[in-house]
């Protein structure tokens, strides 16, 4: 062939049709010219493009080697005019590969301006990613005809493929801190105006929503403790609250039970039906009432369940942003139980598991979503005579903190927990009628709200209305007879003693 554009050989361009055909792949030659001649002209436009441009997005080599010149004189800050350039080409010896001295002024006299280099920067990137995709499934179609790999690993490295080319994101650039302070002053005007919202997503856990105000999005949030201590059952608790009272979708990972065992949980915990007699069958009339509530409600939630077994992060990437984009907005949470059933690709369990929680980390920032993470305890927390749990029981790896925003380690007991604290009340209450010793918080479901008879000879005394609470709960005040009461606040005490401090 013997074309040229603008004084460059033909032998310049990059591989013609991907496919094996005779046609050219995506590009758009107009813009890079338009590129690299704004950044001849105006030497500071370079920073406009530079944290979104690569040189390999450039169709043409000589584009590339012309811009990856002026790359380098921008980083010794040099000026990345004609003559700059054409010395570093010609001390790189691609002076004449690129056209010549000629070739460049060429760019240079055909550009009037470089006020528009950031929407022609955005167009190259769109036909090199464009570029990129037809090689990635030039690949998979060859990953697909080699019939000695198993499918599940020819699935997994097409995906992953694709996967490399969505993470070729645009590096944000620093930003002034005055511009954030002006965000924030924002949000919290609007909290102000409209009321104390929490600034995450609510849980509708009140105590754990005051200490963590709501989950947070791009948290990675790990639940730990040991077998059979109620982590599934809160965790599907806070989900449901999530899908069925902030109306957004959840999508929910269980590695290790059945969809159907999970959803089953999930109607036993929203019926206040035990499980074991639900499974069985033996519900009454007025027990039926309620399922059939549950199921109703339940139909309603945005709930999606994958129970896909050994689950890696590629995975569960692809199905969250999939899940995402059917949606069309924003993941109210995403749940994984639980994290030493997900598979990765190291011998060293630790070290995959450090990488599998990096990799959850980022999918949390990418979906803008808390990603909620369930985990079991070693058996270290036995054997100590303290038995307050700690980070380093976090089973199979001693670096999951690092990665994790919010820890609730919950080990079932009251003498475990270490700096949250236990709520209980006074064995001899003024004005009750009953005693109840000391109150943990059980996350097994929805409770009931009590009914709190007063004593007769006791009248109930008003206690502190200073404190938080959940909304559209009123403060304590002398009782009346017929009243109904949520007890939002415990007096606390000592683990050691049911007594009040």
């Amino acid at each position: 062939m013997g074309a040229t554009v603008q004084g460059i050989t033909d032998y310049e361009f990059n591989q013609f049709d991907l496919t094996g055909g005779d046609r050219l792949p995506p590009q758009n030659i107009e813009a890079e010219e338009e590129i690299l001649g704004g950044i001849l002209l105006d030497p500071e436009a370079i920073v406009r493009v530079a944290e979104v441009l690569i040189p390999e997005a450039f169709y043409i080599s000589a584009h590339q080697d012309i811009y990856r010149s002026a790359l380098q004189l921008h980083s010794q800050g040099q000026p990345t005019d004609l003559m700059t350039i054409c010395a570093r080409l010609a001390d790189n010896e691609k002076l004449e590969k690129v056209g010549g001295t000629a070739a460049i002024r060429r760019l240079l006299e055909q550009t009037v301006s470089s006020v528009n280099i950031d929407q022609y920067a955005r167009l190259v990137v769109d036909k090199y990613t464009r570029r990129q995709l037809i090689k990635a499934s030039t690949a998979i179609a060859q990953l697909a005809y080699d019939m000695s790999q198993p499918l599940a690993q020819v699935m997994d490295a097409a995906e992953q493929k694709v996967f490399e080319i969505t993470q070729e994101r645009v590096q944000r650039a620093l930003i002034p801190a005055s511009e954030i302070l002006l965000t924030i002053f924002s949000e919290l005007e609007d909290k102000f105006q409209g009321g104390s919202d929490l600034p995450g997503i609510p849980t509708r856990f009140f105590d754990l929503d005051t200490l963590t105000q709501g989950l947070q999005r791009s948290d990675l949030i790990i639940i730990a403790g040991r077998p059979s201590m109620g982590k599934t059952s809160f965790a599907i608790n806070v989900a449901r609250n999530v899908a069925a009272h902030a109306n957004l979708p959840v999508a929910v990972f269980s590695l290790e039970m059945s969809r159907e065992q999970l959803v089953q949980r999930m109607l036993s915990s929203e019926a206040r039906i035990e499980s074991n007699r639900l499974r069985a069958g033996r519900i009454n009339d007025q027990e039926w009432q309620r399922l059939s509530q549950a199921f109703g409600f339940l139909a309603q939630a945005p709930i999606y369940i994958d129970d896909t077994a050994n689950a890696t992060v590629t995975e569960l990437r692809s199905k969250a942003r999939r899940l995402q984009a059917e949606t069309g907005g924003a993941l109210g949470m995403v749940l994984i139980d639980y994290l030493q059933l997900m598979q990765g690709s190291s011998e060293n369990r630790v070290q995959e598991l450090s990488r599998i929680t990096r990799g959850l980390k980022g999918l949390a920032k990418e979906l803008m979503a808390p990603v909620v993470v369930l985990s079991q305890l070693s058996r270290a927390v036995e054997s100590r005579s303290d038995k307050r749990p700690q980070l380093s029981d976090l089973r199979e790896s001693g670096c999951l903190a690092a990665d994790t925003n919010l820890v609730d380690v919950d080990s079932g007991k009251p003498g475990r927990w270490s700096s949250w604290p236990i709520w209980g009340m006074p064995k001899n209450c003024p004005g009750c009628s009953a005693s109840m010793p000391v109150v943990v918080w059980c996350p097994s479901g929805p409770k009931k709200c009590l009914a709190l008879a007063p004593s007769p000879s006791t009248p109930c005394k008003p206690c502190s209305t200073t404190v938080s609470r959940p909304p559209a709960i009123t403060p304590f005040t002398p009782a009346k007879a017929g009243n109904r009461w949520m007890i939002c606040n415990w007096t606390k005490i000592s683990p050691s003693k049911k007594t009040a401090n």
